[in-house]
């Protein structure tokens, strides 16, 4: 993917962000695991400009010739850390007739879809992380948030298979 297109993604998740802490400022539920941010976790646009930073220094350090291991290792924390922001954006409402259930049926094949997709990725990341086994919090971390992108699979599918029984 091109840098102006990432930067595009993280502008668009700033504005959604933003709109999303001024509406909810009395959060008291962490959105992302503890270890994924540096931010509290409760608000999304400090998280959303950590991880503007980051693509930051990974540029700055691209140009500078950093080291593979330095550049691959910055490059999977930015990737966790933008799906893990639009993967929350994605879930949170942005008023109260779009929850899940007042999704179209074709909003929610397409949202199973994009889980199907995550999961896949997170499964890798777990036989990933299972093959170094010298981190063993990176896999318990990965492993909770294939679990919960799994629950949000399984509430789209009963979701899904309710409208079914309507139709």
């Amino acid at each position: 993917m091109k840098l102006e297109q990432l930067k595009s993604r993280l502008q668009s998740l700033k504005h959604k962000a933003k709109a999303f802490d001024e509406s909810n400022k009395q959060v008291k539920v962490r959105l992302f695991d503890e270890h994924l941010f540096q931010s509290s976790g409760f608000r999304i646009l400090p998280c959303v400009l950590e991880t503007e930073s980051l693509l930051n220094k990974i540029v700055t350090l691209s140009q500078q010739s950093a080291s593979q291991s330095t550049s691959e290792t910055l490059v999977d924390k930015f990737s966790c850390k933008l799906e893990a922001l639009e993967r929350v954006l994605a879930t949170i409402p942005s008023n109260k007739q779009d929850s899940v259930q007042q999704k179209s049926l074709a909003e929610l094949k397409a949202s199973l879809a994009q889980h199907k997709f995550w999961e896949q990725k997170l499964c890798q990341l777990v036989r990933d992380k299972e093959q170094n086994q010298h981190d063993e919090q990176a896999l318990i971390e990965t492993e909770q948030r294939l679990q919960r992108c799994r629950s949000a699979m399984n509430q789209i599918q009963y979701t899904i298979n309710q409208r079914m029984k309507f139709i």
